[in-house]
């Protein structure tokens, strides 16, 4: 017992279950540290989890006045260590024009207990991303918000590569187009036109 009171969860009594009160005890106990040693376990690796993960995930208070707990992945994708954010405010963490959004998306949160939005993240050095969140509520006993808990994705990289798609089907639109062009007529002056209209969809330009 003593061992077990000192955090070793491999004690046992080493006792033959017999069927004498005392061989009832030991099994009982036995029972009881191989159950608190199991879970310490599974407990772990939710820890190792958590620590490692490249999805950022984090715990605030019922109004996202204060983050309670994050992991690495969080705090490193606002440009924080973990301990420069505990006790800060989740409105930090979003730019400044879309902070009077936040009281209405958190009251829907602990509306609905479950949420999938974007909203845009900024880093300590001002930088803003896009961002995905699932956030839900967590209740205690008496079913009262104790918390909120939410994973925190940069979709900035998915953002890239979807514009990225689009422009390379617009200029493979535009190359059929003006091979097009060039098949259909001889006069250069269509031609020309044919392919400026091609170009001007694909290359960025100011309306």
């Amino acid at each position: 017992a003593e061992q077990l009171t000192a955090g070793n969860l491999s004690a046992r009594t080493g006792r033959p279950y017999g069927n004498d009160e005392l061989d009832q005890l030991a099994r009982r106990f036995d029972r009881m540290a191989a159950t608190l040693q199991e879970r310490e376990g599974t407990l772990r690796k939710w820890a190792d989890i958590f620590q490692s993960t490249r999805i950022g995930l984090a715990m605030s208070s019922p109004d996202g006045e204060s983050l309670l707990l994050m992991n690495p992945a969080f705090a490193a994708m606002h440009g924080y260590a973990v301990d420069e954010l505990v006790g800060k405010p989740f409105r930090d963490l979003v730019p400044p024009e879309d902070r009077q959004k936040l009281p209405e998306l958190f009251r829907a949160i602990r509306a609905e207990r479950h949420q999938i939005l974007e909203l845009k993240g900024v880093r300590k050095d001002g930088t803003v991303f896009p961002s995905l969140i699932d956030a839900t509520v967590v209740k205690d006993a008496k079913d009262e918000i104790e918390y909120l808990i939410a994973s925190v994705q940069d979709i900035g990289e998915l953002r890239r590569a979807e514009t990225g798609e689009r422009e390379q089907r617009a200029l493979a639109e535009a190359l059929h187009d003006t091979a097009a062009a060039l098949n259909s007529t001889l006069n250069f002056d269509d031609v020309l036109d044919r392919i400026l209209d091609s170009v001007w969809r694909v290359v960025p330009h100011d309306t």
